[in-house]
């Protein structure tokens, strides 16, 4: 695993986006298993990859890598369908789209518009895979810190992070998620007291994300950041 990450981290890191989409082709084509073994033991040396890079290009090679690599959506169905092909679980599925959002909205802020978009389409599918998990209290948190952050900005990137906040708004709207959890909603929120108070997110971990002041942090298991609603 090791030895084909270095391949991975090297084809992206080189600005050659032959090795790019072949590196992006070849982790799609891995199990949805794999994928995720590889994304828990890999995401800290992506978003450092992220980070050093002065390249537009590489950091945008890198957030398209971090969205193939991402079981999210795919595996989302398949945690809730109960399919046997996966280990997966749900609490692993959220877990990794935490962390994946977190990355990504430090990317809706970099300099270069090729990153951002490249973030905007990732952040669809993070979208979609709270969704799935019925998980709308998220998905109007990070709606809301996309907002809050384009107050920050001008121009472009506010654009973008305004278009990005539109596309969280959609998932809740178009419900990928309701017709298969209709009834496991019902039986699983009736316990729940429901707050009038919006949601917002926490970021919460031992270390602040290099990439963003303030309280947004990003990371695995906690060695950086997990995001969280509070209600």
């Amino acid at each position: 695993m090791n030895e084909r990450w270095d391949d991975f981290a090297e084809a992206v890191e080189s600005g050659e986006s032959d090795r790019v989409n072949a590196a992006i082709d070849d982790v799609e084509d891995m199990g949805l298993d794999e994928r995720a073994q590889l994304f828990e033991s890999r995401f800290d040396d992506l978003t450092e990859l992220y980070a050093d890079s002065d390249d537009g290009y590489v950091r945008q090679s890198t957030v398209r890598f971090l969205e193939a690599l991402s079981p999210g959506l795919v595996a989302a169905f398949a945690v809730d369908d109960g399919e046997r092909s996966t280990d997966l679980d749900r609490e692993t599925v959220r877990r990794q789209a935490d962390a994946s959002s977190g990355f990504l909205l430090e990317a809706m802020t970099d300099t270069d518009g090729r990153v951002r978009n490249a973030a905007k389409r990732a952040l669809k599918d993070v979208f979609r895979t709270y969704d799935t998990l019925d998980d709308e209290e998220t998905i109007t948190a990070l709606a809301a810190e996309l907002e809050s952050m384009a107050e920050e900005y001008t121009g472009k990137r506010r654009e973008h992070l305004l278009d990005a906040r539109e596309d969280a708004e959609f998932a809740k709207r178009s419900g990928l998620g309701d017709s298969s959890k209709d009834s496991k909603r019902s039986s699983e929120t009736s316990s729940i007291s429901v707050s009038e108070e919006p949601a917002k997110l926490s970021f919460t971990g031992s270390n602040h994300n290099p990439f963003i002041p303030g309280a947004r942090k990003i990371g695995m298991d906690g060695r950086i950041a997990r995001i969280s609603v509070i209600k």
